[in-house]
C-alpha cells in the first residue's frame, strides 16, 4: 500500500489510503492521526487540516488527493468552493478527488462544475462526473450525460448511462430531453433514452423498444 503511495496512485475509492497519506506527509498528531483512519472522519480538525492541503503553494499531488477526499467526506457545504476550484488542477487524481468529493456533498452549487467536467480529458475525471450527477439528482445534468453516452470510454459511458435511469426516477423528471434524442445517430443515445422514457411511462418510448427487441 505505502509503495503504491509512493508511485502517486490513489483510488477515489480508497479512503483508508488517505489516512495514511496524511499521516506520512501532513504530520497529524497521534490522536487526530487516529481519527484520520476513519471513514467518514468524524473529527473536525481533521477536516480542516485536509482543507488547508488543498490550498498549499507545492504542485498537486497525492496530499492534495487526500485533502479533496476528505473534504467530501466531510460533507461541509462551505467546502465547495475549495471543491470546484480543485477541479480545474493539472494533476488528474486531484481532479478526479475533487469531482468525488462535489458528488459526496451534494449541493445545488456543484450541479454546473460537475457538468463542465465531463469535458474533461482523462476518461476517469468524466466517468466520476457522471457518477456525481446522479447522485446530485439535478435534471438539468440530463442533456449533458445524454452526450456522455456516446463517450469512447466504456467506464464513462457505463457511468452516464446508470445516472441517467436515476434522473429520469426524480419526480416530475422532464421526458422531453429523451424523446428529443430518439432519433440520434448514435444508436447507444437511442438505447438509453428510450428506456428513460419506458421508466417515465411515456409512450414515445414504444416504437424504439419494439424495434431493439425485433432486432435481438
Amino acid at each position: 500500500l505505502r509503495a503504491g503511495l509512493d508511485a502517486h496512485e490513489l483510488p477515489v475509492g480508497a479512503p483508508w489510503a488517505a489516512g495514511l497519506l496524511l499521516e506520512r506527509e501532513a504530520k497529524l498528531p497521534l490522536r487526530q492521526r487516529a481519527e484520520a483512519r476513519r471513514w467518514p472522519r468524524t473529527e473536525p480538525a481533521v477536516g480542516e487540516h485536509l482543507g488547508s492541503g488543498l490550498g498549499r503553494p507545492r504542485a498537486p499531488g497525492p496530499l492534495h488527493v487526500a485533502a479533496a477526499l476528505g473534504l467530501g467526506a466531510n460533507r461541509r457545504p462551505d467546502s465547495i468552493d475549495t471543491l470546484i476550484h480543485a477541479t480545474k488542477y493539472s494533476y488528474k487524481n486531484v481532479r478526479r478527488a475533487a469531482v468525488a468529493g462535489l458528488g459526496q456533498i451534494k449541493d445545488p452549487r456543484a450541479v454546473q462544475p460537475l457538468i463542465d467536467t465531463l469535458k474533461d480529458s482523462f476518461w476517469f475525471v468524466r466517468s466520476e462526473a457522471a457518477d456525481a450527477l446522479g447522485q446530485e439528482g439535478d435534471v438539468r445534468a440530463i442533456a449533458p450525460l445524454l452526450n456522455i453516452v456516446a463517450d469512447p470510454d466504456a467506464t464513462a459511458e457505463s457511468s452516464a448511462e446508470t445516472s441517467l435511469v436515476l434522473l429520469c426516477r426524480v419526480p416530475k423528471a422532464p421526458a422531453d430531453p429523451f424523446a428529443s434524442r430518439l432519433n440520434d445517430p448514435n444508436p447507444k443515445i437511442v438505447r438509453i433514452s428510450a428506456i428513460c422514457l419506458a421508466v417515465l411511462k411515456d409512450p414515445r418510448s414504444i416504437p424504439v423498444l419494439l424495434k431493439h427487441v425485433a432486432s435481438s
